[in-house]
């Protein structure tokens, strides 16, 4: 686009209409993006909860709620235990 013809008034109140669309334009791509994140984590964990035994399922749901975290999930997973 030509902005040779525009004032310095008008170039500076373009470049600010452009800042506010480009800046709610990113916050939408922001929750799009955890959007996405949030679908792809939970199809990762009915992914794994499906192929767990029946065995396993119960055991798990023995753990007290506050004492898994993501960090605890992923140790037990490395070693085998889940």
């Amino acid at each position: 686009m030509d902005y040779s013809s525009n004032t310095l008034e008008e170039l500076l109140t373009i470049k600010e209409a452009k800042e506010t669309a480009f800046e709610s334009a990113k916050a939408e791509l922001d929750e799009v993006a955890d959007a996405i994140r949030q679908k792809q984590i939970n199809a990762e964990f009915e992914n794994k909860i499906s192929q767990m035994t029946p065995e396993e399922i119960e055991i798990l749901k023995s753990y007290v709620p506050g004492s898994l975290s993501v960090a605890s999930i992923n140790s037990e997973e490395e070693i085998g235990k889940l």
